[in-house]
């Protein structure tokens, strides 16, 4: 008799297990649906930022490329120097009047 009871609740029990698996194995699979989700999200984010970081070096370096042409540059420097005083023709001939008194004087030896 106990062999017989021990069959049917062996019977019983594994049913049981089977759909406790069963759950449980539906549960892991619905966490991991859970985080794939959350993972395609955060890809999703990161390749946003990507992009976003990669316009803003692009354009950074055609302002940069654009300010280093030859005429934009030479255009630039001259600007400077105009507002500096460097080329102005006063300091031209001022410089040119001085190197001529300075090789004019008598040389003392």
């Amino acid at each position: 008799m106990k062999i017989f009871y021990a069959l049917r609740h062996r019977a019983t029990a594994e049913p049981a297990r089977a759909r406790s698996a069963d759950t449980e194995q539906e549960h892991r699979l619905e966490m991991l649906h859970a985080r794939i989700d959350r993972l395609e999200l955060t890809l999703q984010d990161l390749q946003d930022s990507t992009h976003r970081q990669f316009v803003a070096h692009a354009k950074r370096l055609d302002d940069l490329s654009a300010k280093t042409e030859p005429h934009r540059l030479a255009q630039a420097l001259s600007r400077d120097a105009r507002s500096r005083g460097a080329c102005s023709p006063q300091r031209k001939l001022r410089k040119r009047r001085a190197s001529n008194q300075r090789d004019c004087r008598p040389q003392i030896l």
